[in-house]
């Protein structure tokens, strides 16, 4: 079953009203209602508040959701794409400061040596 079956189904077993579940998650009502026309996925963050809300396991949220599962694939091997590469990014970022630093190191030697 999709997320967005799963998730209709288990608001519609509480009674819940779309507002009611968007209030509860702390996202707007038209998040949830694209949540259950299957137009956006939610991110980790919000299937661990909706798996605690609705008081199912992630597996049952998510397991026979391929799409949902391969978003889910991608956001992780960025970040850990990002921890890789965090020094060369550090490194990218900040190696301009080498010039000023080289000179201010200069400088304060020729100083030294009057």
């Amino acid at each position: 079953m999709l997320f967005s079956e799963v998730f209709a189904q288990q608001r519609q077993a509480k009674s819940w009203t779309v507002q009611n579940v968007a209030q509860k998650l702390k996202v707007s009502s038209d998040t949830v209602v694209n949540w259950e026309a299957e137009k956006h996925l939610p991110n980790i963050y919000q299937l661990i508040q909706i798996s605690d809300l609705f008081q199912i396991s992630l597996d049952e949220l998510i397991k026979d959701d391929s799409t949902l599962q391969r978003s889910l694939g991608e956001a992780k091997s960025w970040n850990t794409n990002y921890k890789e590469n965090y020094k060369e990014n550090l490194f990218a970022r900040y190696w301009w400061l080498i010039f000023p630093i080289l000179w201010w190191i200069s400088w304060m030697v020729l100083e030294l040596n009057r």
